[in-house]
Parts: C-alpha cells; structure tokens; sequence
C-alpha cells in the first residue's frame, strides 16, 4: 500500500512538476485564461482511459446511496469561502459582502458538518477523525499544502515583476521545488515500509519549514 501511495504521488508530483512550464508556456504565448481551459482536455483524456483502463468493480453494499445535500453543502461553503478571499480586495475586507460571503460560507460548513453527523451514509464520515493519526496527518497535509502554494504564488510575482523574467523562465526556475515530488515520493512509500511515517514525516516536516522560512526571508 505505502509503495502504491509512493508512485500515485511520484505521478501527482510529475503533473505538479509540469505545471509552471505548460502554465508559462500557455500565459506567454496565448493568455492566462487558457490555464483553466486546458483542465478540460486533461479531464477529457482522464476520462476516457479510465473508460478504457479501469475494470468494474462489485458495487459495496455500503454504499446505497449518494449525500446529495451534503455534496451541495460542501460544495457552496467552499465557494463562498473562496469567492470571499479573492474577492475580499476588491469589495474591502470589511464591506457587507465580504464579511456575508464569510459568514455563509461558515455556515453551509457547519451544516454540512451537522449533516455528516446524522445521515446513515454520509459523503464524509466524521468517524474517520476520531484516529489522531489521520486528524493530525490531515492538519499538517493542508498547512504544508497552503504554505507551498502560497510562496509558489509569491516567487512568480518576485520573479517575473522583480527581476523581469518570463513566465517560462520563472517556470524553470520554479522546477526544482515542484519537480522534487517526482523522484522523493516513490523513496518515501519505499521508507515508510520499513521504519514507518513518523520519522520521516516529521523530517519532512522540519525541512520544509525551514525552506519556507529561508524563502520568507529572501
């Protein structure tokens, strides 16, 4: 299981890698909106080899239904909660609708919440995050997730508005960080095989707070 997590995020790590090129390479010579419709092509093809690729497999007897409201609560509490960041600069931080995309967004998150509590099969069972293992490896995951992207997001504007490059180049220059995925994940699911997660995680974990804070102060 570790080695097929390592390679599943070795291919991930890969479309990462990929992203700053193809991201320049389409902002440089077509426009930034072309990045979001490529997803379409990706998701065609995705589509399409799983149609071809994947076998059926015998439906779980568990899963008898679908949380419809609950995909909706989910779905409306994150897109207010997203809509209210990138809006927040152009409405004001303060202004009646940023602070009402903030407060709506809270609360479809905590009906959904409510929800997931009380329905026979639930689109997320909250009984998953009574193992601290997995609340606390869920945490850590999305704060180091967020605090790449962000310093991702603000070394392209350094590059590109600071030192005058490309967004190719900056892509290239960018690689390395996303390109470690590639080659570090298979390693790790190998690793964690034999010693287990903790110490490579926090190891991880050390590593890349101290990149970050190198980063913070360049």
């Amino acid at each position: 299981m570790d080695k097929a997590l390592g390679i599943w995020a070795g291919v991930n790590g890969a479309s990462i890698a990929a992203r700053p090129i193809v991201g320049g390479l389409l902002v440089q010579h077509v426009n930034w909106e072309s990045c979001s419709y490529v997803n379409v092509v990706v998701g065609a093809v995705a589509l399409a080899m799983t149609w071809l690729c994947l076998r059926e497999t015998t439906p779980s007897p568990e899963a008898r239904s679908f949380d419809l409201p609950g995909t909706a609560l989910l779905s409306t509490g994150l897109f207010g909660l997203v809509w209210a960041l990138i809006k927040a600069s152009s409405y004001g931080w303060g202004s009646a609708r940023t602070i009402g995309f903030f407060v709506g967004s809270g609360a479809a998150l905590a009906l959904f919440v409510l929800r997931e509590s009380r329905v026979p099969q639930p689109l997320l069972p909250l009984r998953l995050f009574r193992s601290v293992s997995l609340s606390a490896g869920t945490v850590l995951t999305v704060l180091l997730t967020f605090s790449i992207m962000v310093a991702m997001l603000f070394m392209t504007f350094f590059m590109q508005d600071v030192h005058g490059l490309s967004p190719v180049m900056t892509g290239v220059r960018i690689l390395p960080l996303t390109g470690t995925p590639i080659f570090g994940a298979p390693v790790a699911g190998l690793v964690i095989s034999k010693v287990g997660p903790r110490l490579l995680m926090a190891a991880g974990l050390a590593i890349s707070a101290g990149g970050l804070s190198r980063t913070r102060r360049s």
